[in-house]
């Protein structure tokens, strides 16, 4: 049977990825994630799927705001170099990969190796009939017919990405190849696309979307329907039904009464494992919470992109604020190296000051943009602040400890 691995960047996703998680390994040998700044329960739900036994693989990537084309190959490349497998599909949490006829496990078993598959979206839509209380695959059941710009998604074969210098386009809905047209369409696969489920979640979605997108290197490049929308918050007259029936359609057109919409409940009966979620308790639903702590992370960002670095200066940070640290932050002010920040585990401590720099927590690590951490506690704690960094994503070649740094400042 064909291995099959999916990647996605996800942001604030707490609503519906436990369910994508739970559906997707139905058909998916392994899930990689990059985690672009989750504030909601998106991360802590994750760790409780890994907890079970799911093979999900995590990324941290909050210094870096919505960047999704440029993370999003380079990640392609870096799965691709580290792994061995059939097809490599980029799926958003809200897209449930179906089929018409058999199972999609099976589906891959026809797909072609030599090119990229290409396959539609179907756009799931709410009615005022939808009650979101309820589980939304059942809940959420009526298909927008009406389209007039049909969009694709893209399944990735191992041996394309291997062969071919190609690009997935934002939103992966083809490929740039330097060699033409690589792709080929099928039809018994498509996606499921649940886009909006909310009010909620969409003013969420919207809210940091302009935000991220303003932080980005897009430079304040904010996508035409989501600056139409933040009017129409701003007057109180979003119609979160007719936004969801309109969604992704082009400028000027409309979802016209019950004749653009048909009733098709979505079908995951052939599941062989339940797919309903067990974590609902840490999501955090509170929008004004959740634009608080994304903007957290934007302030800390700042801290970063603010500071004129000299040639040959390394970004660190500093996990410890004791004597050790104290120590040595004689000899870490040189000029060779610039301290970001300190880190304490005891989030009391959190934003006050050490040695005249920010104290963080070590949840907020994935916000700064660093070359080293530095560990500089006592010798009894290297081992258990180690085990930390390593499970908060932090690459192993980055970590430091006091003695390491000394060996190389005298070397």
């Amino acid at each position: 049977m064909s291995k099959i691995l999916t990647l996605t960047m996800i942001k604030n996703e707490a609503d519906i990825i436990e369910t994508f998680v739970r559906y997707t390994m139905q058909f998916a040998q392994k899930m990689f994630f990059i985690d672009n700044g989750c504030t909601d329960g998106t991360i802590e739900i994750l760790n409780e799927l890994i907890k079970e036994g799911f093979d999900i693989v995590l990324y941290h990537e909050a210094a870096v705001f919505y960047e999704q084309y440029l993370l999003e190959n380079a990640y392609i490349r870096k799965i691709a170099r580290e792994n061995r497998f059939d097809f490599l599909i980029p799926l958003d949490a809200d897209e449930f990969l179906a089929s018409t006829q058999l199972t999609p496990r099976l589906c891959f078993e026809t797909l072609p190796q030599e090119k990229v598959t290409l396959i539609k979206w179907k756009t799931y839509v709410i009615t005022k009939e939808t009650d979101y209380s309820e589980f939304f695959l059942d809940s959420i059941n009526h298909v927008r017919i009406k389209e007039s710009v049909t969009f694709t998604k893209v399944i990735l074969p191992y041996e394309v990405l291997a062969r071919e210098e190609i690009y997935v386009s934002m939103g992966h809905h083809t490929v740039d190849s330097r060699n033409g047209n690589i792709t080929s369409e099928n039809n018994q696969l498509y996606i499921a696309h649940f886009p909006v489920r909310s009010e909620k979640q969409i003013h969420l979605k919207i809210y940091q979307g302009i935000l991220c997108q303003l932080m980005s290197s897009y430079h304040s490049v904010v996508a035409f329907h989501w600056r139409k929308l933040i009017k129409e918050f701003e007057h109180n007259n979003l119609d979160v039904i007719n936004y969801s029936q309109s969604y992704a359609l082009p400028e000027g057109e409309a979802v016209n009464g019950e004749q653009d919409l048909a009733i098709e409940p979505f079908d995951y009966g052939w599941c062989t494992h339940s797919i309903k979620p067990q974590y609902s308790e840490f999501r955090k639903t509170d929008v004004t919470w959740n634009l608080f702590k994304l903007a957290e992370i934007i302030c800390l960002k700042s801290i970063i992109d603010d500071r004129i670095m000299r040639d040959g200066q390394r970004r660190v940070l500093v996990y410890g604020t004791g004597n050790a640290a104290k120590s040595l932050f004689q000899y870490l002010n040189r000029g060779r190296y610039d301290i970001l920040a300190y880190i304490n585990s005891d989030e009391k401590m959190e934003y006050g000051t050490f040695e005249g720099k920010l104290i963080i927590s070590p949840k907020k690590i994935g916000c700064f943009s660093y070359d080293n951490i530095v560990i500089a506690t006592s010798p009894e704690y290297i081992e258990e602040i180690y085990n930390t960094l390593m499970s908060l994503g932090v690459e192993k070649e980055k970590i430091m400890t006091k003695w390491g740094l000394m060996r190389e400042l005298i070397s």
